[in-house]
């Protein structure tokens, strides 16, 4: 189970409780023991609005809590930053905020990231990320190798 998994739970036992006893519980009824109410409610199959209105909810929490945790990981001008390349490139931000999440819950950051601590996480992900490019010229027998995957050919005759 992962850890967003455990939060989920948490979260809906702690709902559970404050509501007293469950989602769609009766008054005056009580589920045996070892039975829950069925994922849609009382009716059984569930409502697909409900269903998506459920689903919207929880990612529009996940979102809150990772701003929430960005905040609390990043200094202003690094936040700055990560907001600026998010406008541009998603992916890659999103990519940033996942391992900036994944460092801080295995004890790996010691208080907060600056920009310059960003800036070498984006050239970390963009490192790899970007498929090495090989270039190699090759027009006689011969060729060479200049290293960094540079190759130019030797023409016989010249």
């Amino acid at each position: 189970m992962s850890d967003l998994d455990a939060i989920r739970v948490q979260r809906l036992a702690q709902l559970r409780a404050q509501q007293g006893g469950g989602a769609g519980a009766t008054p005056g009824f009580q589920l045996p023991s070892g039975m829950s109410p069925a994922p849609g409610g009382p009716g059984g199959g569930g409502n697909p609005e409900e269903d998506a209105a459920a689903k919207a909810q929880a990612a529009q929490q996940e979102e809150e809590m990772r701003r929430g945790m960005m905040g609390q990981l990043l200094e202003s001008d690094a936040r700055e930053r990560l907001s600026r390349i998010a406008l541009t490139r998603p992916s890659l931000a999103r990519q940033i905020e996942d391992l900036l999440v994944r460092m801080a819950r295995s004890g790996q950051l010691r208080g907060k990231v600056g920009d310059t601590e960003l800036k070498g996480l984006l050239e970390q992900v963009s490192a790899q990320s970007q498929p090495q490019v090989s270039s190699t010229i090759q027009t006689g027998s011969r060729t060479k190798s200049l290293g960094a995957g540079i190759t130019v050919s030797h023409l016989s005759g010249y």
